[in-house]
C-alpha cells in the first residue's frame, strides 16, 4: 500500500508539472502571437509614415524646384545644340 501511494503522490507531482508546463507553453505561443502582430503593425505603420514624409508639401516643392532649376540650365543647353544643328545641317551641331 505504502508503494501504491507513493506512486500516487508521484504521478499527482508530474500531472502538476505538467499542466505548469503546459500553462507556460500557451503563455509564450500567445505572447509570440502579440510580438508578430505588433511587430507587422510596427511595419505598416513605418511605410505609411515613410510615404507620407517622402511625398509631404516641402519635399514635393523641393523636388519641383529642382526640376525647374533643371529645366532652367538644360533649356539654353539644348536650344544651343539645336540651333547648331540646324545651321550645319547636322545633328548636334557636328562638322559645320
Amino acid at each position: 500500500m505504502k508503494l501504491v501511494s507513493e506512486k500516487e503522490d508521484l504521478l499527482k507531482v508530474q500531472q502538476k508539472d505538467i499542466m505548469e508546463m503546459k500553462d507556460k507553453f500557451l503563455r509564450t505561443y500567445a505572447e509570440q502571437q502579440n510580438l508578430m502582430d505588433r511587430t507587422n503593425r510596427n511595419a505598416e505603420s513605418a511605410k505609411k509614415f515613410a510615404v507620407q514624409v517622402y511625398f509631404s508639401t516641402p519635399r514635393i516643392l523641393f523636388l519641383l524646384s529642382c526640376i525647374n532649376s533643371f529645366c532652367f540650365v538644360y533649356n539654353p543647353v539644348l536650344n544651343m545644340f539645336c540651333c547648331a544643328a540646324e545651321l550645319c545641317n547636322e545633328p548636334f551641331g557636328c562638322g559645320g
